[in-house]
């Protein structure tokens, strides 16, 4: 898998790579894998012990979102025979999977409010997707969003006052809106780059500031920040290769993303996990290896980063610890996976500073 096509990848998964930072179930990880027929949920520590199934059968099983206790896992799934996808929530063990809504066409990318009163998900119920609310027994149903343009993932900022998405429109344009979480003051935060798509917006932890990735062109993506009111554009990766992927690490001082900058043109298709200084200083290339590495993203105490890699194969979900050492691959199946999230934790100021990582101007780890 290209580096491009593991980026599309992740904008069909929707928010189903995440991250979170409060008290829950410590050292586990959700895991979306292909593992013989359909696509189940799984949970492992992480050390990569301790695998289980939390969905069997027939259907396919996706797009996993812890609520901030831990406790519950609100999902997309076809089970039950149904012709579109529905979400579920089920116990953090598998255990109690309920129903929450019954739509003929898709609900997905489901995802909870920061206090978890609420779940948010995308519906395709007026044939064109927009946003709802409801209580995390299905209940009190609100709609927050118009059903005009086709949307992406929502992404709550981490204060629960605002909802990122993209707004698909004619022609391939993809633009980047903020909402208040109640749906109201909508406002396209991405309008002063007006050609280029703008999409994976990912949230600082203060939720000060919002990452996005703007494509440029086949070649060039770079990452930039911006405000939730739409200033304060900055780009923080001003060169030409491919840049994408952001995800902040709990601090808010770096951001860890993919890119794609030594070997030749065929080489540089497979993307390495870089970070950088969150004013885009100090990038170091974390590693480097002829096959893809994508979709990174940290542990609660800033330790550690997880990503997907084809380096043995097909996608598995691998473990790179910053104080040092080789990444580590958690799982062992003869299978792929294809989504991962962390599982909440206490937020904890990370120590650990990556060499190169605090100073300006860019290097390379092991060249």
């Amino acid at each position: 898998m290209s580096l491009i096509a593991a980026c599309c990848a992740a904008l069909m998964l929707g928010g189903a790579v995440q991250a979170a930072g409060s008290d829950g179930i410590a050292n586990k990880l959700l895991v979306v894998s292909v593992q013989g027929s359909g696509t189940q949920i799984f949970s492992i520590n992480s050390d990569g012990s301790g695998q289980k199934a939390l969905t069997t059968g027939p259907g396919e099983n996706f797009q996993p979102a812890w609520s901030p206790d831990g406790r519950k896992i609100v999902f997309a799934s076809t089970r039950d025979g149904a012709a579109a996808s529905a979400i579920y929530v089920m116990d953090a063990d598998g255990g109690n999977a309920k129903r929450l809504t019954h739509e003929a066409l898709p609900d997905t990318v489901p995802t909870w409010s920061p206090d978890g009163k609420r779940i948010v998900f995308r519906s395709h119920r007026d044939r064109r997707s927009a946003f709802y609310s409801m209580d995390p027994d299905g209940g009190n149903v609100v709609r927050l969003s118009d059903a005009v343009s086709d949307k992406g993932a929502p992404r709550f900022s981490p204060d629960g006052r605002y909802i990122a998405y993209e707004v698909y429109g004619d022609l391939g344009a993809v633009q980047l809106h903020v909402m208040k979480a109640d749906g109201s003051g909508d406002k396209d935060v991405t309008s002063q780059i007006p050609k280029d798509k703008k999409t994976q917006p990912s949230w600082a932890p203060d939720s000060s500031r919002l990452a996005f990735v703007s494509v440029k062109s086949y070649g060039e993506n770079n990452i930039y920040t911006v405000r939730p009111d739409g200033s304060g554009l900055v780009n923080l990766t001003p060169v030409e290769y491919l840049s994408t992927q952001p995800s902040w690490s709990p601090d808010g001082k770096q951001i860890a993303f993919v890119s794609n900058r030594y070997g030749d043109m065929l080489s540089r298709s497979a993307g390495d996990i870089y970070l950088m200084n969150a004013d885009g200083s100090g990038t170091v290339n974390l590693t480097r290896d002829p096959s893809s590495d994508v979709h990174p993203v940290w542990s609660g105490d800033g330790r550690t980063l997880y990503f997907l890699s084809m380096r043995d194969g097909p996608p598995h979900l691998y473990a790179l610890d910053l104080e040092g050492g080789a990444p580590r691959r958690l799982t062992q199946h003869a299978g792929q996976d294809l989504s991962f999230s962390v599982a909440p934790s206490a937020a904890t100021t990370s120590k650990t500073t990556v060499a190169g990582a605090a100073s300006a101007g860019t290097g390379t780890k092991g060249n």
